[in-house]
């Protein structure tokens, strides 16, 4: 649809960079999700309703396999969104996660 309003109004669609935006919680096992749900406790969230919102959970596997999809859309990147990243730094957060073991995967 972008791309043919691009064409009606005389705009280079090559020009446009596609994003897309999503939650991301990457964990191996129930421990490591019970750990992330101990990190983020003060916020108060839901685990359940979190699951159910944040688009991109699973495995390692599973959170590269979901930005793929994407890529394959034509996507360009994904701005994501971690409910930890106030813990950024010890190797355990999800941006760190994210960067070390799902993102090589896409």
């Amino acid at each position: 649809m972008l791309e043919r309003h691009c064409k009606e109004v005389g705009r280079d669609f090559g020009e446009i960079r596609i994003t897309a935006m999503s939650g991301g919680i990457a964990y191996e096992s129930p421990a490591e999700l019970d750990a992330y749900m101990q990190r983020i406790a003060a916020q108060g969230i839901d685990r359940s309703l979190l699951l159910q919102l944040v688009s991109c959970n699973g495995s390692h596997a599973q959170c590269a396999e979901f930005l793929s999809q994407w890529k394959k859309l034509g996507v360009d990147g994904i701005i994501f969104y971690f409910n930890d990243v106030a813990t950024y730094g010890d190797g355990q957060s999800q941006p760190e996660i994210f960067k070390r073991d799902v993102l090589p995967h896409v």
